[in-house]
């Protein structure tokens, strides 16, 4: 029954989300950045609820599974609002010409760097940064959206996703597709791939997500809190910067 109600209150507020930024693409309606984090926050709660109680209810695993994957296109789906059409907060940014194009390694950043001025270094630094970490709740979605995932399958998916969202960039007109931040958005989820799988980030994460609780000393869930905290605000940092830099 709960499982029932969750499900219905899920498929209301994607309703109510879809909506929102179908008025905000095509009517140019103003986006609010508060607005849309709290409806996406309401879908994974509500989501997370509903395979909660449908695990509980009949201890079904493929349930988990099917969770990680809706949330896999949930992320997804706010970085592409995020890197593309949320970049000028309406379409008339988009399809009048496509972007610039970047295929030489780390030189041209640099070469850009250089030329920068001391006040407009800041935001290109903070920008660097939130391609580092753009991808990295993606290395604890992917690997447990499956049994087989492992660390190279899981780097090869998150290359696959980084280059269509660069493509889009491009080819909407909103950004350029640059090899540099293909680059930064893999080499960040290899970092931070054995925090999310290997750490005790990844036992809380388990617990929650995976329905596995764990044993922790004091120590591992002191740190795994920690962790989480700082990587909760960095997804904030990346949000804000792009949102306002941008």
């Amino acid at each position: 029954i709960m499982s029932k109600i969750f499900s219905n209150l899920l498929s209301f507020i994607v309703l109510v989300t879809s909506i929102y930024i179908l008025e905000i693409i095509f009517f140019s309606f103003k986006a609010s950045i508060i607005i849309l984090i709290i409806l996406f926050l309401l879908i994974c709660l509500l989501l997370y609820l509903k395979t909660f109680f449908q695990v509980k209810e009949s201890s079904g695993k493929t349930n988990i599974q099917n969770m990680f994957k809706a949330y896999i296109a949930i992320y997804l789906i706010v970085l592409f609002l995020i890197t593309s059409i949320f970049r000028g907060h309406n379409l008339n940014w988009l399809l009048k010409n496509n972007g610039q194009i970047n295929l030489i390694p780390i030189i041209n950043t640099f070469k850009e760097f250089q030329n920068l001025t001391n006040f407009q270094r800041t935001p290109f630094f903070t920008l660097l940064v939130g391609n580092l970490i753009m991808y990295i709740p993606m290395t604890y979605l992917i690997s447990r959206s499956s049994n087989n995932q492992t660390l190279k399958l899981t780097i090869f998916y998150i290359l696959f996703l980084a280059t269509i969202i660069e493509l889009l960039q491009h080819f909407w007109g909103t950004g350029v597709f640059d090899i540099d931040d293909i680059i930064l958005n893999t080499s960040g989820s290899i970092i931070f791939y054995f925090l999310f799988n290997k750490s005790s980030l990844s036992k809380i994460l388990d617990s929650i997500f995976l329905f596995k609780f764990t044993k922790l000393t004091f120590k591992e869930y002191l740190r795994g809190t920690i962790e989480l905290i700082i990587i909760i605000l960095l997804l904030y940092y990346l949000i804000h910067s792009y949102w306002f830099i941008i």
